[in-house]
Protein backbone atom coordinates (compact mmCIF):
# COMPACT_ATOMS: atom_id res chain seq x y z
CA UNK A 1 0.00 0.00 0.00
CA UNK A 2 1.41 3.29 -0.75
CA UNK A 3 2.30 5.66 1.60
CA UNK A 4 -0.41 8.70 2.25
CA UNK A 5 0.80 12.45 1.26
CA UNK A 6 1.11 14.18 4.32
CA UNK A 7 0.50 18.44 4.12
CA UNK A 8 0.98 21.12 6.95
CA UNK A 9 -1.40 24.03 7.50
CA UNK A 10 -0.90 26.95 9.56
CA UNK A 11 -3.76 28.39 11.30
CA UNK A 12 -2.34 32.14 11.07
CA UNK A 13 -1.99 33.99 7.96
CA UNK A 14 -2.81 31.15 6.29
CA UNK A 15 -6.05 28.92 6.68
CA UNK A 16 -7.39 32.40 8.57
CA UNK A 17 -6.29 34.30 5.83
CA UNK A 18 -7.97 32.69 2.32
CA UNK A 19 -9.94 29.87 4.44
CA UNK A 20 -12.25 29.43 1.29
CA UNK A 21 -9.00 28.62 -1.13
CA UNK A 22 -7.68 26.26 1.35
CA UNK A 23 -11.09 24.60 2.15
CA UNK A 24 -11.61 23.83 -1.41
CA UNK A 25 -7.79 22.78 -1.85
CA UNK A 26 -8.43 20.38 1.01
CA UNK A 27 -11.88 19.34 0.14
CA UNK A 28 -10.21 18.49 -3.40
CA UNK A 29 -7.90 15.78 -2.24
CA UNK A 30 -8.49 11.96 -1.92
CA UNK A 31 -7.97 11.61 1.74
CA UNK A 32 -7.44 7.65 1.01
CA UNK A 33 -4.03 9.59 -0.53
CA UNK A 34 -3.95 12.47 1.93
CA UNK A 35 -3.55 12.98 5.60
CA UNK A 36 -4.07 16.57 6.75
CA UNK A 37 -2.15 18.24 9.38
CA UNK A 38 -3.07 21.61 11.27
CA UNK A 39 0.57 22.72 12.88
CA UNK A 40 0.51 25.85 14.73
CA UNK A 41 1.07 28.03 17.93
CA UNK A 42 -2.08 27.80 19.33
CA UNK A 43 -3.80 24.90 21.23
CA UNK A 44 -6.96 23.46 19.00
CA UNK A 45 -9.89 23.83 21.33
CA UNK A 46 -9.17 27.77 21.44
CA UNK A 47 -8.31 28.02 18.17
CA UNK A 48 -11.51 26.18 17.05
CA UNK A 49 -12.97 28.95 19.39
CA UNK A 50 -11.66 31.45 17.29
CA UNK A 51 -11.82 30.37 14.19
CA UNK A 52 -14.80 27.89 14.02
CA UNK A 53 -14.29 26.90 10.19
CA UNK A 54 -11.54 25.20 11.06
CA UNK A 55 -13.50 22.35 11.72
CA UNK A 56 -15.18 22.42 7.96
CA UNK A 57 -11.22 20.93 7.28
CA UNK A 58 -11.73 17.49 8.42
CA UNK A 59 -7.86 17.41 9.72
CA UNK A 60 -6.59 13.97 10.18
CA UNK A 61 -3.98 15.64 13.58
CA UNK A 62 -3.33 18.80 14.97
CA UNK A 63 -0.07 20.01 16.32
CA UNK A 64 -0.10 22.60 18.84
CA UNK A 65 3.41 24.31 19.41
CA UNK A 66 2.02 25.64 22.53
CA UNK A 67 0.93 22.54 23.95
CA UNK A 68 4.16 20.71 23.10
CA UNK A 69 6.65 23.34 24.85
CA UNK A 70 3.98 22.65 27.83
CA UNK A 71 4.73 19.33 27.88
CA UNK A 72 8.34 19.22 27.48
CA UNK A 73 7.77 21.63 30.54
CA UNK A 74 9.35 24.75 28.83
CA UNK A 75 9.16 28.14 30.62
CA UNK A 76 6.06 30.18 29.30
CA UNK A 77 4.89 33.41 29.61
CA UNK A 78 2.21 35.06 28.58
CA UNK A 79 1.86 38.99 26.85
CA UNK A 80 -0.76 41.48 27.65
CA UNK A 81 -2.56 39.43 24.85
CA UNK A 82 -2.62 36.39 26.79
CA UNK A 83 -0.25 34.56 24.10
CA UNK A 84 2.33 32.51 24.89
CA UNK A 85 5.50 33.23 25.15
CA UNK A 86 8.34 30.72 24.97
CA UNK A 87 12.40 31.29 23.95
CA UNK A 88 12.26 31.21 20.38
CA UNK A 89 15.42 28.59 19.85
CA UNK A 90 12.77 26.26 22.01
CA UNK A 91 9.30 27.66 20.00
CA UNK A 92 10.74 28.57 16.40
CA UNK A 93 12.38 24.81 15.52
CA UNK A 94 9.06 23.03 17.09
CA UNK A 95 7.30 22.65 13.10
CA UNK A 96 10.25 21.77 11.95
CA UNK A 97 11.03 19.08 14.32
CA UNK A 98 7.35 17.85 14.09
CA UNK A 99 7.80 17.99 10.24
CA UNK A 100 10.32 15.84 10.34
CA UNK A 101 9.06 13.39 12.79
CA UNK A 102 5.78 12.75 10.84
CA UNK A 103 7.66 13.24 7.31
CA UNK A 104 5.30 16.10 6.40
CA UNK A 105 6.29 16.79 2.30
CA UNK A 106 4.70 20.10 2.22
CA UNK A 107 4.06 22.83 4.70
CA UNK A 108 1.75 26.04 4.21
CA UNK A 109 3.02 28.97 6.46
CA UNK A 110 3.44 33.06 6.59
CA UNK A 111 6.25 32.92 8.46
CA UNK A 112 10.10 33.40 7.52
CA UNK A 113 11.38 32.23 11.20
CA UNK A 114 9.86 28.48 11.18
CA UNK A 115 11.25 28.12 7.42
CA UNK A 116 14.41 28.03 7.96
CA UNK A 117 14.61 25.29 10.33
CA UNK A 118 13.08 23.11 7.99
CA UNK A 119 15.25 20.21 6.04
CA UNK A 120 14.80 20.98 2.76
CA UNK A 121 15.58 17.28 1.90
CA UNK A 122 12.23 16.53 4.22
CA UNK A 123 9.93 19.13 3.78
CA UNK A 124 8.65 21.83 1.41
CA UNK A 125 8.41 25.18 2.93
CA UNK A 126 5.68 26.87 1.29
CA UNK A 127 5.48 30.47 2.35
CA UNK A 128 2.20 32.02 1.88
CA UNK A 129 2.74 35.88 1.32
CA UNK A 130 1.20 37.77 3.82
CA UNK A 131 1.02 41.72 3.85
CA UNK A 132 0.07 42.10 6.92
CA UNK A 133 2.43 39.88 9.18
CA UNK A 134 3.61 41.06 11.90
CA UNK A 135 6.42 39.53 14.11
CA UNK A 136 5.02 39.66 17.36
CA UNK A 137 7.26 36.99 18.74
CA UNK A 138 10.19 38.58 17.92
CA UNK A 139 9.91 42.29 18.82
CA UNK A 140 12.21 42.37 21.45
CA UNK A 141 14.88 40.95 19.42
Amino acid sequence: MMKKIKLGFDIHGVLDTHFDRYHKLISSFDRDKVEIHIITGMKEPLALEENPNLQLLNYDKWFSIHQYCEDLGADIEFDHKNRPLVDPKIWDKQKADYCHREEILFIFDDSPHYGQHMDPNIVVYLQQHNPSWKDWRHVAE
